[in-house]
């Protein structure tokens, strides 16, 4: 490769990973803590596979990802936009758990594979002792 070819390859990689860390600064650290994930291994090590298909993120929404996006459209920020989507119940990832039961659960909501090993009704009484959805209010 000549020297020229990769400087601006070299180059085009930072701007890459600058835009990649951005958008994970800002988004990923929000939910993690709104969702009282901070300490949970699996959570952290799933990247941006909240809201993407993509561990990095980038192109390609799962559906708790596309719902967020919608979400976004009619809140005020992203933390309100979160709280708004789990008090909608719904199971973005149609896995029969829903988004609310897998935050609570520390599983991801916008991924079918990902799902609690806790049965509903265990989930459903952990979150009532949490204090219900309120819990994950900004």
């Amino acid at each position: 490769m000549k020297p020229v070819h990769f400087l601006a390859f070299v180059l085009a990689l930072a701007v890459a990973g600058t835009q990649i860390s951005s958008a994970r600064s800002t988004y990923r650290p929000i939910a993690l803590k709104q969702f009282k994930l901070e300490k949970n291994a699996a959570a952290n090590k799933a990247g941006c596979q909240f809201c993407h298909v993509n561990a990095f993120g980038g192109a390609g929404w799962n559906g708790f990802g596309q719902a967020l996006k919608d979400q976004l459209a009619s809140s005020s920020g992203v933390p309100q936009a979160l709280f708004d989507l789990l008090k909608k119940n719904a199971d973005s990832d149609k896995d029969g758990y829903s988004d609310v039961l897998e935050v609570v659960a520390g599983t991801l909501p916008g991924d079918a594979k990902s799902k609690p090993s806790a049965k509903a009704a265990d989930l459903e009484a952990k979150l009532k002792k949490m204090g219900g959805v309120s819990a994950f209010k900004p």
